[in-house]
Parts: structure tokens; sequence; C-alpha cells
């Protein structure tokens, strides 16, 4: 269906092109457009065709010269016609059939001028604005376009939009993705510096767990003295028992000796659960971080899977434009051996015999 579309697309630009450019005489193609494209929001698109102009025929041929002549003959300029889309006008259009779909030329016809070498087509931005300028051969009798010619070429003008307006989209979507990955690699760095930080107080605790340690390693042997002399005491009551006096004023020593030992016992125990407290809460806090840098990293991996895809959608629109500037290409090699020298009737038969078939496809496919 698509490549119908293009196929009939390229003919009826390529021959309403040489249609407007055979009359010298009438109105120039591009005086129509305007003047300004933001005005009336239209797209115009240079189609230069580089082949010289063919050899006009001699004044001084005969009638039967000038009706067979490859390039001039009535045969190729009512095809041109048949295919071309004539715009909108006032005049009512004819309801008998065309002199170019019966097959008929019996009446003489003006030799045309010869077609210009360039000529401007018009193509509209939107569905409302499918219209088309072409000039109306007065040397000739008003033919009527097919209708459904019309639809299909509207609709193969609307798909061209449409892709033009998805590149675009592709084109925003890939700068945003581009200006969230600056972003995340920003965070990123912020990230990295914080743990740095991060690593730096630990180390730092650690430091300072590692003091209280030898602390509480140089407070053991005190503490064993201590109670060597507790013991020493107590035995020492055991065998003095007889001289009380002198026993309960060692023994209050001794109790006050306990106290205050006992007391840094406990400020011991004291800092050694703070410690154990840091300890956990940056233990805690490692987890955290550990899990926010894992988060990180899978939305980052998220984030070039995201790109990937939008690279190869990307990748296809492009592969798209190519195959429409393929087909074009085609299209336009297949008309070509018209506009040249021997070409004669039966190319034109042809063409027209196959114009007829794209249209009956396209009926039945649109049916």
């Amino acid at each position: 269906m698509s490549k119908n579309h293009r196929r009939l697309r390229a003919i009826s630009c390529r021959l309403a092109t040489s249609d407007r450019g055979r009359h010298k005489g009438g109105r120039d193609a591009s005086s129509a457009l305007p003047t300004s494209p933001k005005s009336e929001g239209r797209a115009y698109f240079q189609l230069a065709s580089r082949k010289p102009p063919p050899n006009r025929p001699s004044p001084t041929a005969s009638h039967r010269e000038r009706e067979f002549w490859p390039e001039y003959s009535r045969e190729n300029d009512r095809t041109a016609s048949l295919t071309s889309i004539p715009g909108e006008s006032n005049h009512k259009p004819s309801h008998r059939q065309s002199p170019a779909l019966s097959g008929a030329h019996t009446s003489s016809s003006p030799t045309p001028s010869r077609p210009s070498s360039g000529s401007q087509a018009l193509f509209p931005r939107s569905k409302n604005e499918l219209s088309f300028n072409s000039i109306p051969d007065t040397s000739l009798k008003s033919q009527q376009t097919p209708p459904i010619a019309k639809r299909d070429v509207k609709r193969a003008f609307s798909d061209l939009l449409e892709h033009n307006h998805r590149y675009e989209a592709f084109f925003a979507e890939s700068i945003a993705l581009q200006t969230q990955n600056e972003y995340l690699s920003r965070m990123r760095s912020a990230a990295t510096k914080d743990l740095k930080s991060v690593r730096e107080e630990l180390s730092a605790t650690a430091a300072q767990l590692a003091s209280a340690r030898s602390d509480l390693a140089g407070a053991l042997p005190l503490l064993k003295s201590t109670e060597n002399e507790l013991s020493t005491a107590k035995s020492d009551l055991a065998l003095t028992r007889s001289n009380l006096a002198d026993a309960v004023a060692e023994i209050s020593s001794l109790k006050t000796s306990l106290e205050q030992m006992s007391h840094s016992c406990e400020q011991e125990k004291l800092g050694k659960e703070v410690v154990e407290k840091r300890l956990v809460t940056a233990k805690q806090g490692l987890a955290t971080l550990r899990d926010n840098y894992e988060s990180l990293h899978s939305s980052f991996v998220a984030l070039g899977k995201s790109h990937e895809a939008s690279k190869v959608s990307l990748s296809q629109a492009v592969a798209e434009a190519t195959e429409i500037k393929r087909s074009a290409a085609d299209a336009l090699t297949s008309v070509k051996p018209l506009l040249e020298a021997g070409g004669g009737l039966s190319r034109a038969s042809e063409m027209r015999d196959t114009i007829q078939e794209l249209q009956g496809e396209l009926g039945s496919s649109c049916d």
C-alpha cells in the first residue's frame, strides 16, 4: 500500500511539474506561491531538473510529424494532464469523458512551448492545507482527475508529514535524554564526594575506637591489682581481727579506693556502650549509602538502555526516509524514458495503463 502511494505521488509530482513548465505564456508557478512561508504555513522545496530541454519541432514540419513528435505529441500532453492534480477553480467541471481516457486524438492542438529547466512544487504542512496549484492547459480540453488519485496523493503527503513530525519528536527526546544523562553524571560525582567524606569520618571513628580499646587494655592491670589488694586486705582482716581498730581504718580506706575503682569501671562501661552505638550507627550509614549507590547505578543502566532504544528508533526513521527517497528516484527513472527522444505513443500508452492499474489497486485496497 505504501509503495503504491509513493509511486503515484512521484509520478504525479513529476508530470505536474512538466505540464506547468510547458506553458511559457501562462503565469509562472512560483508567482502564485506566497512570498513568506510563515504567513501561509507552507514549506517549499525546489525541484530543479538538470536535463537540457529537447529540440522543438521545426515550424515547417508537417501535421503528422508534429502529431508523432516524441516530446510534444498530443498524447504526452494528455497523459501529463491526466496525472497532474489540478487545484480548486471557479468553473464547473465537465461531465464528459476526457479524450486522454478514451484514447481519441482526432483534433490537432498547437505545439506547446519548451518546458522550463526548473520549477517549484508546493508541499503543505498539515492535512487541512492539502491543495495543488497547477496551471491549466488552455490548448487542451478540460480533464477531470479521478477523486481517488487526489485522495491517495493527499494521504501520501500526510504520511510524509507524519514521518517528519516523528523525526522531530525523536530528536527532541534524544536532547532530553542527553540533558538527563548530564544531570545524572553530576549527581554521581556529588555522591562520590559524599562517599569520600563518609569514609574519612569512618576512619576517624575507627581511630577513636582503637584509642578507647588501648585505654581499656591499660585499665585492666590496675583492676587486677586492686582485686589482689582487696584479697590481701581480707586476709589481713581475718588474721588481725584482734587489732580491730587498725583494721577498721584500713578497711575504710580500702572501701574508698574500691568505690573509686567501681565508679571508673562504670564510666568505662558507659564509654564502651557509646562506642558500640556509634559503631552500629556507622554500619547503618554504610549500608544506606551502599543501597543508594546501587539504586543510582541501576538508574544509570536504565538510562543507558533507554538511550540505546532512542538511537535504534532514530536509525529506523532515517532508514524509512532513505527508502522514500529511493522509491521517488525509481519512479522518476521509470518516467524519464517518456520525456526523452524515441519514447513514442507506445510508452505513453504503457504509462497510462500502469497508472490505471495503480488506481485499480488503490481502489481495491481502500475498499
